[in-house]
C-alpha cells in the first residue's frame, strides 16, 4: 500500500492532471486528453539578478529568497486563479498557465478571463515586490498526457497548438506587456497594436470600456485520495516527508541538468510514452531524477537531473552525459 501523504502535497501536481486523477482516468496508462483553450506564459524579469544576490550568502540567502520569490509567485497565481487560471508547470522564472474553454463558459469567455488575469498580473507592479514580469497568450488546442505513474519518475505533460503558438509572442514581449497572438485576439473580440507578424501588443482597457470577464472566481482543487496522490508526486517531496523533513524542501544545491531530445513523436499517449520510456530508463540507470515532459515549436524534451536530495553522487555531471 502506497504511504499517505497530507493533501496539501497536491498542490505539486497540475490540475488537469488531479481532476483526470480523482475521476479515476489515469489508471490505464499511458492516456491521452485534448481539449480547447488559451495558454498563458508568465516570464518574471529580474529573477536571474535576485537569485545570484542571494546565493551569496548562503543557507540564510536560500530562506530569504524563498520569502521573496513565494510572495511573488504567489501575487501572480492569486490575481490568476482569480480569473479560472491554473497554473500547468513552473519554468525556472515562469509559469505556464491555462484556461479551459469547456470549465470557462467557451472560447470567448475563455479568451475575456485570460486577458483579464493577464491585466491583473501587470497591475501588481511594484507593490508585489522588485520584479516584474511579461505576458504572453495563444488559443488552440491544449493536449494533456498522463504516462506513468513510478514513483521514482512520475510522466505527465501538456501541450498542443496552444503551446506551441506562445513562442512568437514571448519572444516579442516586454516587461510589463500583454502579448497575443491574432487568433487569440479575435475569438476572444480584442484589439492591439501589431509588433510582429501574427502578434499583438493587446491594448489596455480605458475607463468605462466593457472588455474583461466577469470575475469567475478560484476553481475548487479536486480531491484525490491520498493512495492516488503518492505515485505522481516528485521523489524528493516523498522522500523528505518519509524522513519527517517536509518543512525543508528549500535549498541551494549544485546538480547536473539534461536535456533529452524526443523529437516529434507519433500521435496519440502510446507513441509518445514509447518515444519518453527509454529516455526516462536512461536517467534512472544512472540515478538521476526525471524533472518533466516540455513541449515547444521543434518538439518534446524530457528534462533530467542528476544531484537532487537523495540521489548525489560526486560524479553526477559524468552520470548526466552518459544518461544523454
Amino acid at each position: 500500500m502506497s504511504p499517505l501523504y497530507p493533501a496539501s502535497n497536491a498542490s505539486f501536481l497540475p490540475a488537469w492532471l488531479l481532476r483526470r486523477i480523482a475521476a479515476g482516468e489515469a489508471e490505464d496508462l499511458p492516456r491521452g486528453w485534448s481539449t480547447a483553450g488559451v495558454a498563458c506564459f508568465v516570464d518574471i524579469v529580474g529573477f536571474t539578478a535576485l537569485t545570484e544576490q542571494h546565493a551569496a550568502r548562503g543557507p540564510e540567502g536560500a530562506e530569504a529568497l524563498r520569502a521573496v520569490i513565494d510572495a511573488h509567485f504567489a501575487a501572480v497565481i492569486t490575481a490568476i486563479e482569480a480569473w479560472g487560471g491554473e497554473v500547468a508547470a513552473f519554468a525556472g522564472d515562469a509559469m505556464l498557465v491555462v484556461f479551459f474553454d469547456d470549465l470557462l463558459g467557451g472560447a470567448e469567455a475563455a479568451g475575456l478571463a485570460a486577458w483579464s488575469g493577464a491585466l491583473a498580473v501587470q497591475s501588481l507592479g511594484s507593490e508585489a515586490s522588485v520584479l516584474a514580469q511579461r505576458v504572453s497568450l495563444s488559443r488552440g488546442s491544449i493536449d494533456t498526457w498522463a504516462l506513468s505513474p513510478r514513483p521514482d519518475c512520475p510522466v505527465y505533460a501538456l501541450g498542443g497548438a496552444a503551446v506551441l503558438g506562445l513562442a512568437a509572442p514571448h519572444r516579442l514581449a516586454r516587461p510589463g506587456e500583454v502579448v497575443a497572438t491574432d487568433a487569440f485576439a479575435a475569438a476572444s473580440g480584442l484589439s492591439g497594436h501589431r509588433r510582429g507578424e501574427g502578434v499583438l501588443r493587446l491594448s489596455s482597457p480605458r475607463p468605462g470600456d466593457v472588455v474583461v470577464a466577469p470575475g469567475v472566481g478560484r476553481r475548487p482543487v479536486p480531491v484525490v485520495a491520498p493512495e492516488a496522490l503518492a505515485p505522481w508526486l516528485p521523489r524528493v517531496v516523498r522522500e523528505r516527508h518519509d524522513a519527517g523533513q517536509a518543512a525543508w524542501l528549500n535549498e541551494f544545491r549544485t546538480a547536473t541538468v539534461v536535456f533529452l531530445d524526443v523529437g516529434v513523436p507519433g500521435q496519440g499517449a502510446a507513441a509518445l510514452s514509447e518515444a519518453v520510456n527509454p529516455l526516462v530508463e536512461a536517467i534512472r540507470h544512472y540515478e538521476g531524477d526525471t524533472l518533466g515532459l516540455v513541449f515547444d515549436e521543434k518538439g518534446a524534451t524530457l528534462v533530467g537531473a542528476f544531484g537532487l536530495p537523495g540521489r548525489a553522487h560526486g560524479d553526477d555531471a559524468f552520470r548526466a552525459v552518459n544518461a544523454a
